[in-house]
Order: structure tokens, then sequence, then C-alpha cells
């Protein structure tokens, strides 16, 4: 049996500044009592300690024990929470002695064990045994219920302590108060007039401070405490603030329970400024204030997506953090994380950083805090970093830190283009993520044991991006279950690796699937499909099919409408949807641009343009400025196609990636402007690769210009010496300029 500690021999049953007992009902009676034999022993501190071995003796010895130590007993097993120890005691004092019958402080003493140990069973019949119920027996029962989590329970002994002519005092009323917030804790949300409500607590809520009021104790300060706090639960803020500004004094409980009730409310604006009130006033906030007060402000951070208004939370949860490092709270873990997460929120990942280095211990909410920041601010490399370092330290990450990491691998393996665009470079790169991703989705996979659907399905998702199609299918028919996330994610995932046609088997096996209706994610994967195999007549069947479950003019549905209409080279039906989207975005408006330059149709593409800023309001991306290149380039535009490339740092903030420096070169290649092509390259804001020393090697060939033809050569050797296609290439371009010799001397190299 466990030792027991910090035993308080005469404390009276009840909670912090609970009831005490009337004079006499704590002396000893009964055999041995006040006998200097059974006194309690003392430790070296002067505390009590060793109740269960005196027990022992005791029940060696068969002596009868005092009251003293009978109470004793009964507090140490309260509180260490020792409800087998307290069961014993219990059963010893029932058996030898009549205490629990004729005394009220050891029947009370019993009963509140009972409650604080969590045992409302032993409580009740404890409860029921009683001779004679005082204030504090039914105090201890309604404490014993809310605690529980059973407020409905406690709030019926609240009613029936007062019909069977019990007054409560201030310590009952504030369990009965406790015991509706925790009803309303349990109860659904109604939403009335745009506010969250608890309505049936609130009601119980109203009822109760009606009965508190009359009976004066809304004065005292613990009271009114609860009150703020249980009306911030059930939702009404304007119960609470009333009984806030009534208060006569407040102290650090009275601001935090109102500010922590306004961020939960979604008042995080006003719950900083009671905040900033509550110092102004002279209160010190304390470690669950500043808790309250960086929950409000990770909350406007978050909501916030321009950079201004953010930093100004920013620099509010900055001055949060200078308090808390004042008053001690810094080293906090609660305090700490809660630092972690708003840092993360507010997209200052530095910051966050600096916060966890100084952290004593870093627990798995810690760790998740740091992963999910970096993958919400698109740092998913260092989301894979953290990931790994957990892992050294052998904290278990949850499912949400799973799927976190799941999704940075997602990110990182997405070329964003399709592969055959990407340069050498970014080849590589993406090669080595999707390694490395691969490595992560694996140790996950391995390590879960029993997957978690959506962690499955971020799996069957992940594979498919890296190119193992095949490890995909298998745990994809590995589920027992299966819904229509993972349903999507294997469709796309097929379709993505260029076999369209199974994604569409699929989605037919998927139609004929128990419990799996078909979303909107469903139809932007089959449709995606449809478009790399051009199947035109079922794209449509599946326009039909998104028109009946109502989703052919979700946003997403329509676009990917537009880029299988627009790949498919049905330019009329994708004007059709384009024309039928009220709300067009981005993605609207760049798969509408990119149909167009595929068919070569410059002067419909450059007239979207101009409409999608003008008109639309929507900002172009990188993507859509490559389409507007390319059509350019397909129509000789040179000095328009300039014009725009110039414009995509100095107007458009977008910094040209390797693709679109190797559109201008051809461009300028196909004009015969070789040496503005030849100094752009070099002029470069990437290290140029194979593909774009190509374009200009291919130029110099058309123009037999060999002098640059030979430099282009000499690039690519440097980059690649093996490569035959430019050996070739500067072969035709000796024989066409009549270097027959040196064409021949190029033929033997390749």
């Amino acid at each position: 049996m466990r030792a027991i500690h910090s035993i308080a021999v005469a404390g009276a049953p009840g909670d912090r500044g609970g009831h005490r007992q009337s004079p006499g009902h704590g002396a000893a009676t009964g055999a041995g009592a006040g006998s200097s034999r059974w006194r309690t022993p003392k430790n070296k501190s002067g505390s009590n300690a060793g109740i269960p071995s005196i027990y022992d003796a005791l029940q060696q010895a068969g002596a009868i024990p005092g009251v003293g130590v009978v109470l004793a007993a009964l507090t140490a097993c309260r509180n260490s929470r020792d409800l087998q120890t307290g069961k014993r005691v219990h059963s010893y004092v029932a058996e030898r002695t009549n205490y629990c019958s004729s005394n009220s402080v050891v029947a009370n003493s019993v009963l509140d064990m009972y409650a604080k140990c969590g045992s409302m069973e032993d409580a009740l019949q404890a409860f029921s045994e009683m001779k004679h119920r005082d204030v504090v027996s039914w105090t201890s029962m309604i404490s014993g219920y809310a605690r529980c989590g059973d407020g409905a329970l406690a709030l019926k002994f609240f009613l029936r302590m007062q019909e069977e002519g019990c007054e409560p005092d201030r310590v009952t009323v504030i369990a009965a108060v406790k015991a509706c917030s925790s009803c309303a804790e349990k109860e659904e949300v109604r939403v009335i007039l745009g506010r969250a409500v608890k309505i049936k607590s609130l009601e119980q809520g109203r009822a109760l401070h009606s009965r508190v009021a009359r009976a004066g104790f809304v004065r005292d300060l613990a009271v009114a405490n609860s009150l703020v706090d249980m009306y911030s639960k059930c939702g009404s803020m304007e119960d609470a603030q009333k009984v806030f500004e009534s208060m006569r004094q407040r102290d650090v409980i009275s601001w935090t329970s109102i500010i922590s009730g306004y961020a939960q409310a979604g008042e995080a604006e006003f719950a900083l400024e009671l905040y900033s009130r509550m110092q102004d006033e002279g209160c010190a906030p304390d470690r669950v204030t500043l808790l309250a007060a960086l929950k409000a402000c990770a909350s406007l951070a978050e909501g916030e997506k321009d950079g201004p208004s953010r930093q100004k939370w920013l620099e509010q949860g900055r001055a949060i953090h200078s308090k808390a490092v004042a008053s001690g709270n810094q080293s906090d873990h609660f305090v700490a994380n809660s630092l972690l997460d708003f840092y993360a929120k507010c997209g200052s990942m530095e910051d966050a950083y600096t916060v966890f280095q100084a952290m004593c211990r870093h627990s798995s909410i810690s760790w998740k805090c740091m992963i999910l920041g970096y993958v919400h601010n698109g740092e998913s490399e260092q989301a894979l970093e953290f990931y790994k370092r957990m892992q050294s330290t052998g904290c278990v990450a949850d499912r949400v830190t799973l799927l976190a990491t799941l999704k940075a691998c997602s990110t990182l393996t997405a070329a964003g283009a399709s592969e055959e665009a990407l340069g050498t470079a970014e080849k590589e790169r993406l090669v080595k993520f999707r390694l490395k991703c691969l490595e992560t989705g694996a140790r996950i996979h391995s390590q879960a044991g029993t997957l978690d659907l959506a962690v499955a399905n971020s799996l069957i998702d992940l594979y498919a991006k890296c190119g193992r199609i095949i490890l995909a299918r298998n745990l994809f028919e590995s589920l027992p279950h299966k819904n229509t996330v993972s349903w999507n994610c294997i469709i796309i995932g097929y379709a993505e690796c260029g076999e369209g046609a199974v994604s569409l088997e699929l989605y037919r096996q998927m139609r004929h699937a128990s419990g799996c209706a078909p979303d909107a994610g469903s139809f932007v994967a089959v449709l995606k499909a449809c478009s790399s195999l051009v199947a035109l007549e079922f794209g449509r069947q599946i326009q039909m099919e998104a028109r009946s479950f109502g989703l052919e003019r979700d946003p997403i549905v329509a676009n990917a409408l537009v880029s299988f209409f627009a790949k498919c080279g049905s330019m009329a039906e994708a004007e059709e949807v384009f024309s039928s989207i009220s709300k067009k975005d981005l993605v609207t408006w760049s798969s509408l641009i990119a149909g167009y330059s595929c068919r070569g149709d410059a002067t419909r593409v450059l007239d979207l343009f101009e409409r999608m800023e003008k008109v639309g309001g929507v900002k172009p991306d990188g993507v859509t400025l490559l389409s507007v290149l390319t059509a350019c380039s397909h129509a000789g535009l040179v000095d328009r196609a300039k014009d725009e490339f110039r414009a995509m740092p100095r107007k458009h903030g977008i910094a040209p990636t390797i693709q679109h420096y190797t559109c201008m070169v051809e461009l300028l290649g196909r004009a015969n402007q070789l040496d503005e092509a030849v100094k752009l390259v070099k002029g470069m804001s990437c290290k140029p690769d194979v593909v774009i020393w190509k374009a200009v090697l291919g130029a110099c060939w058309k123009w037999k210009n060999v002098a640059l033809g030979r430099l282009a050569f000499a690039s690519i050797m440097e980059l690649d010496n093996q490569n035959a296609p430019a050996y070739v290439l500067m072969a035709n371009l000796y024989a066409e300029a009549g270097m027959l010799e040196e064409a021949a001397r190029m033929r033997r190299r390749s």
C-alpha cells in the first residue's frame, strides 16, 4: 500500500475556503480517544505520515482508534485520492466504532473522501446511511457530482437539499453554479442571432442566479466569479459582463474568467481590450490569464491575411510574451506551448523556434505546434526535419501531427507543373524530395499499427505522388472501410501517374460501392483522368452526374470542367462553363487562358489576360504568365512577350522560373535575336540547365550561328558531357555552315 503524506488531522471536509465544523464536532470519542498511544506519528518536518501502517498495526492489535486518527486517515486518503485505502479505513471504523452514525464530522469526512476520490456510488451509499445531513453533507454530494461531470444530478441534489429544509451556504452555491457550468459543457450549441448559446443550461443558470441574489450571496467574490464563468460557458457574455461590472471588487480570477469567455466566444479583440483594462486597474495577470490572452491574439492573427494587420497582433502577442517573462511564467509548459501556437499562427516561426529552444522539456504538443506551424507557413522541409527530431526523442505523434507531416510530404512531392516542364535541377530536387518523403511515409506506415482512416488516405495520396502507385493501391485495397476520400485519392493518384483508364475504372467501382457517394473532390479527380485521355464524351457524362448531385456550380468542380474542356480543345464548352461561374478565381481564368494558349490563339489569350486583371480583379501567377508567354511565342509577338516578361517582377511581384526563361529563349531564337537570348540566359536569376542551352543551340542551328552555337554546346558539356542530342545538333550546325570535318568529328563523338 502506498504511503500517504500531508495529513490534516483536524481539517474538515470540503474545498479550499469550505465549511468549518461546529465546536465539539472534532472531539475524540470512543475507546482509546485522546490516548497518547494512538497519536498520529510525525515525520521530521512535522507533518503527519504513516496512516496506512498505523491501521495495519491497529488491525493486528485489535485496538479502537480515536476520532482524530480516523479523521487524519480519511483526510489523507481524500487528499491523495487513494480510494482503496479510504475504503479500508471506512470499513475498519464502521466495524469497530459507531463514529459514522454518531459523529457528523466523521460521517461527512467519509462522504467527502468518496466524493473527492470520484466514487459517487460509494458517496451516495454513505449519504443514504446518514441519520443527520447538514449543509456539509449536501455540499459534498453537489460538489462531487459536479466534479464528476454530472451537473444535472448535482442540481437535483441542490433543489432537494432546500426542499428538505437545509439552507445552502456560499460553498454550496459555488458548487451549484459549477454544476450548471458542467451541464453547459455537455450541452449542444444552438445558434441564436449569430451567437452560440447553451439554452437549457443558460435558463438553469439564470434561475440559480436569481436564487443566489435573493439570498445575498452574489456579493461574495468567489460566488460572483463562478457566475461569470458559468455565463461564459453558456455562451451569454452579456450576462457575464453584467455580473462582472456589478462586482465591487475583482481579483485575477474575475478578470481571467471574463477574458477567457470573450476569447472562447469569438470576440477576441474585446478580450484583449479587457486584458489591457485589467492591468490599467492594477491587477496583474497570472498564467491562466496569459493563456487566454494568447489564445485571443492567435485567433485574431490567424484570421488576418494581410501583413500589416497580422503584424499588429504579432506585436501585441510579443507584449504578452514579455509579460510572461517578467512574471516568471514563460517557463510554464502550458504558456510556452501557447506561445508556440501563437507565433506559428502569426507566421513568425523564428519566434516560435526561439521559444521552443528555450523550453526545458518538449511534450507531444510542443512538437505538434512546431510541425503544424511549419506546414501552415509553407516550410514543409522544416516540418519534416522537426518530425524526424521528434521521433529521435521517443515522443509519440498523435493523428494531427501525423496528418500534418504527411501534408508536408505531399506538398514537397507536388511538382506544381508537369515533370516534362521542369528544369534539370528542379527534377533532381523533386526526386530528392520524393525519396525523403517516401521514407517518412513508410516510417509512419510501419509505426502506426492500425491506421486511422484519415492517415491511411494521406499515405495513399503520398505514395501516388511519389510515383509508387502499386504501394498506394495495395494500401487502398487493404482498408477494411473506404470512404469517399479514399476513392478520390486513388483515382487522382492513377490520373497523375498517367493511367487515366484505371482512374475511370476505379470511378465506376466507386459508384457501385455502398456508402460512397461522389463529392466535389471525386468529380475533380475523374475529370483530371478524362483530361489525360482526352475522353470528351465521358467527361460530358461526368458533368451531367455533377449536375445531378448539385455540384456542377461548385467552384472547384466548375474550374475542373473549364480545364477539362479546354484541354480537350472544346473551347465553346469551356467558355460556357466559364460564363456560368459567378465568382471567377485565378484557377478559373488561368484554365481558360491555358486552353487558348495551347491552341495558339494569342489574341484571345491576351484579351482574357487583360480582362482578368481589369474586370475580374484577379492577379496572375507564374502559371498564367507562362501561358501568356507561350501564346506570344507561338504568334511571334516578340515585343509583347518582352513587355510581359519584364513586368513579372516589377508589376506582378513574380520571379521568373526556368520555364519562363526557356519560353523567352525559344521566342528570341525563332526571331533570330540570338545575342539577346544568350544575354538573357547569362543573366538568369536561377542556374541555367541543359534544356535552356539546347534551346539556344537549336536556334543557332536554324540561323547557322556557329560562334554562339559553340558557346551553347560548351555550356551543355559542362552540365552533361554525355548528352547525345547536343552532339547531333552541333554536328548539324557544322554541316549547315559547310564545316564538314567538324561535323564528322562531332558525329563520331555522339
